[in-house]
């Protein structure tokens, strides 16, 4: 089979490589496997390149069907070290390797002062970032589009901590002219979470709460959200070798309605 094949090159590297799996499966999918299982997967090598100052690890994504078992797609993340003060990593991206091979390509740019990412779909850099600006509890981090321009390419990400170096409450928020800023209000607590996003879709009218309950037995956490009238009831539970993902939705407006179940699980080899 082309996955089995795929996995033996991996495999098949010299001696010495020792490559990292994480296999897992989700429920609901669009597949012909029964209640639309996906089984998914992920295979990680790091080469040895021992007489070059760079790192590359081959990560290999697949989703898979009845059908279909071939890779999803490819990445090469490499690290080229430093030129100079400044950090150079790109990561190359082949999608549909056994098939039609299509390749992307991203670059980036790294000084004390801020970052500079280019990829491969045209010459302007994709993205420019300044070092976050920071004074009494507040955090600002200026990015610019340059293939948009300004002012409309500029944006800037703002954390606000009432309590300076505390997360215990925080406002996230992301502004850019002529769009309506992005807010997120963040609570902390001892043994959870508490997130308010509000003015979200359509019309800014939609509110989402997101609650996450830390410091179940086990190491397990639960997470419920609420947006637009729709629940949603999540855990994550750690099993051997791995995690398991547990969701069901249930819609407000149609209480009578079934709820949606999901299952997500992973196993890391």
């Amino acid at each position: 089979m082309k996955l089995l094949a795929a996995l033996a090159l991996l495999g098949a590297a010299e001696a010495g490589i020792s490559p990292k799996t994480k296999i897992g499966y989700s429920t609901g999918g669009d597949t012909s496997l029964p209640m639309g299982i996906n089984p998914t997967g992920t295979v990680s090598v790091d080469l040895p390149l021992d007489d070059l100052p760079i790192s590359v690890r081959l990560n290999g994504e697949y989703e898979m069907s009845e059908n279909e078992m071939a890779p999803k797609e490819l990445t090469v993340d490499i690290d080229a070290g430093s030129v100079g003060p400044v950090d150079v990593s790109g990561v190359l991206t082949i999608g549909d390797p056994l098939g039609a091979r299509e390749l992307t390509g991203e670059a980036t740019l790294a000084h004390e002062y801020g970052t500079v990412t280019f990829d491969s779909t045209e010459a302007m850099p994709k993205e420019v970032t300044i070092r976050a600006l920071s004074k009494a509890g507040v955090e600002v981090r200026p990015s610019w589009n340059p293939r948009i321009g300004a002012p409309e390419g500029l944006s800037f990400d703002i954390d606000a901590r009432l309590q300076a170096d505390s997360d215990r409450a925080v406002i996230y928020a992301t502004a850019a002219p002529g769009k309506r800023p992005e807010v997120r209000f963040h609570f902390g607590f001892s043994d959870g979470s508490l997130d308010i996003t509000p003015l979200l879709d359509e019309g800014a009218k939609a509110t989402k709460f997101e609650y996450i309950k830390t410091g179940l037995p086990n190491g397990a956490s639960a997470k419920a959200t609420l947006q637009d009238k729709t629940l949603t009831l999540g855990a994550e539970v750690a099993v051997a070798g791995g995690e398991l993902l547990p969701e069901v939705t249930v819609d407000l407006n149609d209480v009578t309605a079934a709820p949606k179940l999901s299952l997500k699980q992973s196993f890391s080899i």
